[in-house]
């Protein structure tokens, strides 16, 4: 690992601090897009603010994109870091414990360091382009089932209600639980404790897949778009217009297959 996977440790654990100080007092809340459940708080601008000034610090050079401060427009820069200061602001709120900070840094628009944080949690996952993925310094990697009918997944509350998300899960057929945040479900995956996540046409956005999407695939996984192709990031467009599949990679191509019938 390089000594900027370390620097960027430490400033994931600086912003999970803030966090938790947030956490068990009041704070204000408000709501996004109009959504009674998309929540942003004091704690998720706080904690962009402290990312992307101490990034600054380092890397003054680079193109720095944040859920909160993002305004639309790709950054004309090689390097971006890609910032979600608080990955499930609901799970926050509704004091779950399974939020995270998420930093990501891409070149030329392909992920090649991630770093998910979970505080509440003190669960680190990490991972650098051809170094291998890790939780809390131990090496991880995604599970062998090779049976999609034996494959565990995980979605989000919404799935209750969102019947497009639903069909996409009802395709496929395996079990499916429900927890919060993306980056801890494609983490999880990465970790071998699932097997498969998929997150419909324009519904989550860059930043939710940067930093763990390397995590898995360095972890021996695999997140495409659902026509197989790369997820890349500083598009200037927030989220994709396809659906977005992150699997153990055992049979990644036949659960794209299924989802396009």
């Amino acid at each position: 690992m390089t000594e900027k996977i370390e620097i960027v440790k430490e400033i994931a654990k600086k912003a999970g601090e803030l966090l938790l100080r947030y956490y068990n007092q009041d704070y204000s809340i408000d709501i996004k897009n109009d959504d009674p459940e998309d929540f942003v708080t004091e704690a998720d601008k706080k904690s962009e603010e402290l990312i992307i000034s101490e990034l600054k610090r380092y890397f003054p050079e680079h193109g720095f994109l944040g859920e909160e401060s993002f305004l639309g427009g790709k950054i004309d820069k090689d390097y971006v870091w890609v910032i979600d200061p608080m990955d499930n602001t609901k799970g926050f709120v509704k004091k779950s414990g399974d939020f995270s900070v998420q930093i990501g840094l891409c070149y030329q628009g392909k992920v090649i360091l991630g770093i998910v944080y979970l505080p509440a949690l003190d669960q680190m996952y990490y991972a650098e382009k051809s170094e291998g993925a890790f939780l809390n310094g131990e090496k991880i990697k995604v599970s062998s089932i090779n049976k999609i009918s034996k494959f565990k997944s995980m979605s989000s509350s919404r799935i209750l209600k969102d019947e497009g998300l639903k069909k996409l899960y009802d395709k496929v057929g395996c079990a499916n639980e429900l927890v919060g945040g993306a980056g801890k479900k494609i983490c999880l995956v990465a970790q071998g404790k699932i097997e498969l996540v998929i997150y419909k046409a324009n519904s989550a956005k860059e930043w939710d897949y940067c930093a763990p999407g390397i995590i898995l695939t360095e972890a021996g996984g695999r997140i495409s778009l659902s026509d197989g192709s790369e997820v890349l990031f500083n598009r200037g467009k927030e989220d994709y217009n396809l659906a977005i599949v992150a699997s153990n990679n055992v049979v990644h191509d036949k659960v794209l297959k299924i989802l396009k019938e």
